[in-house]
């Protein structure tokens, strides 16, 4: 996303750097009147808040602030002809007032009236030609209107005018990702690194790009700022224990706090297993859908469900931080299949009694979670995945979660409602099947943590751990990646996945008469 930030904010350039001229700090009456129009609007009273500051603008007409607070609060609110108004008439009483224009220039831009956005800009330049935070607003606006080289020009003229400024910085990385250039999105972000080490958004979208690129080593580091300022993993809330910063165990208890999605637990869990081996015993906080998955894990002495807080362990750290740890000393650990299906879980027998050898048994994911911010990319409708039911020799299995219902209106997929319980069922599902096949959900982590044959369908952009151009990745070797070459665009992608299911039943069939052959010569 590219950043605009408010006018007062205190990320914008200093007036040595190509400011505007900021307006005298207000009389004390008139600093009052804003004071109390802020406090309506921090306990939610934003009527108040807005009849406080209209009056302040028509008992102060002389004073800038009153235009343009009034002008913010409307906006804010979303309404936007009324904020247009109070512009409107501030830049009559001030038609020199850089801030009034940008301002202005920013409503029309929610509005989506991207030309007249950018006349607010050039107007804006116009009164202040070495304004960088008008030249950065200007390349937002050229951005919107698709005119690239000319927003690269705005948001290099800004970088030039506030050489200290790493705002303009990061839009221009924004711009290199967006058009693939990768390298020079990373060289961007390290300038605005450079200028605001504690941006932690300047951290989080240097971290996603290495790790994108495979540069792990520094990825890791900045991946850190995702818990915000600083860079550090915290302490688990209320706990007093501290961070484990990779230093020998000699048997110390680390506790191991879960993070983020159900995915990226499964894709991490690999970690666990090299801290009892340099010498430490594991406590693990688990969710619930995967407690009896992990408590099977090599190395994990003792799991704690939910929120559960336990006492008594030394050293305490969060899961996806063990990758920083761990990196520089063997990289991405290399050692599938690190789930299993608990003892006691039966198989599921999917061929029966039939001895049948031949078919290719396929076991499906279509959706995500309907609450994922990117569901609506990284799904697919499932009468679009069944087609590879058509596929001469193969049987479809849904392993979808809570996907029994659509699964009655598809003949061509088996449901197993009654047997996809938590992970651990789900698991023992998965490896009786021949194939995977699954959207980027936490499936593909389970079933390449399982070491299960598995093909990932992945929408364009696809997230950072996929990297990008690649049909295979380093955390799941044998896992093969079918990417979308156009957001959006399934068909292509469904294509090479029917040919090469295609292929891979007659390789089936090859080897089971191979085994039939050589059973008839014993």
């Amino acid at each position: 996303m590219t950043i605009e930030p408010p006018i007062e904010a205190a990320d914008r350039p200093g007036q040595a750097d190509g400011e505007p001229v900021s307006p005298t700090q207000p009389p004390a009456p008139l600093h009052a009147a804003l004071e109390a129009a802020a406090g309506f609007a921090r306990v939610g009273d934003m009527d108040a808040a807005t009849t406080c500051l209209r009056r302040l603008r028509d008992s102060h007409p002389g004073q800038l602030d009153s235009h343009r607070h009034l002008a913010a609060l409307l906006q804010s609110l979303r309404q936007h002809d009324a904020a247009l108004a109070a512009l409107d008439e501030g830049i009559r009483c001030f038609p020199g007032a850089v801030e009034l224009h940008l301002a202005r220039s920013a409503v029309l831009r929610e509005l989506g009236e991207y030309d007249q956005a950018l006349i607010g800009c050039d107007n804006a330049i116009a009164l202040a030609p070495d304004a960088a935070e008008a030249h950065n607003r200007r390349g937002i606006v050229l951005e919107h209107l698709g005119a690239v080289q000319a927003a690269l020009a705005a948001y290099a003229r800004a970088t030039g005018l506030a050489p200290q400024w790493h705002v303009p910085w990061r839009n221009l990385a924004t711009l290199h990702r967006a058009a693939g250039r990768s390298t020079e999105a990373i060289a961007a972000l390290h300038e605005a690194v450079a200028r605001a080490p504690d941006d932690v958004a300047s951290h989080q979208d240097l971290a996603e790009l290495l790790l994108i690129e495979g540069n792990y080593a520094e990825g890791w580091q900045h991946y850190e700022w995702r818990f915000g300022a600083g860079g550090r993993p915290p302490p688990f809330p209320a706990t007093t224990a501290p961070v484990w910063d990779g230093s020998p165990l000699h048997g110390a208890i680390v506790m191991v706090w879960m993070e983020q999605g159900l995915g990226d637990q499964l894709q991490f869990a690999r970690y666990l297993d090299c801290i009892a081996a340099l010498g430490g015993r594991v406590w693990l906080q688990v969710p619930p859908p995967l407690l009896a998955l992990f408590g099977n894990l090599s190395g994990v002495e003792r799991v704690i469900g939910g929120v559960d807080v336990p006492i008594g362990y030394d050293l305490q750290i969060p899961l996806m931080s063990l990758a920083r740890i761990f990196h520089p000393r063997m990289g991405i650990p290399a050692n599938l299949p690190y789930l299993h299906v608990p003892p006691g879980i039966a198989s599921r027998d999917l061929r029966g009694d039939t001895g049948d050898r031949s078919s290719v048994h396929v076991g499906i994911v279509w959706a995500s979670r309907a609450s994922h911010p990117a569901a609506s990319r990284r799904d697919i409708p499932l009468q679009v995945l069944a087609r590879l039911g058509d596929v001469d020799g193969v049987v479809l299995h849904s392993l979808q979660f809570g996907g029994a219902h659509v699964c009655a209106g598809e003949p061509r997929v088996r449901a197993h409602a009654a047997t996809l319980g938590d992970f651990a069922d789900t698991a023992a599902l998965v490896i009786d099947m021949d194939l995977v096949v699954t959207v980027d959900t936490a499936m593909a982590h389970l079933a390449g943590g399982l070491g299960a044959p598995t093909w990932v369908l992945l929408s364009e952009p696809a997230d950072w751990r996929w990297q990008v151009g690649r049909d295979d990745t380093p955390w799941y070797p044998g896992m093969r990646l079918f990417r979308q070459s156009d957001a959006g665009d399934w068909e292509p992608v469904m294509e090479r996945v029917i040919e090469a299911l295609r292929q891979r039943v007659l390789d089936q069939r090859v080897r089971s008469r191979f085994v039939f052959d050589q059973g008839d010569r014993a």
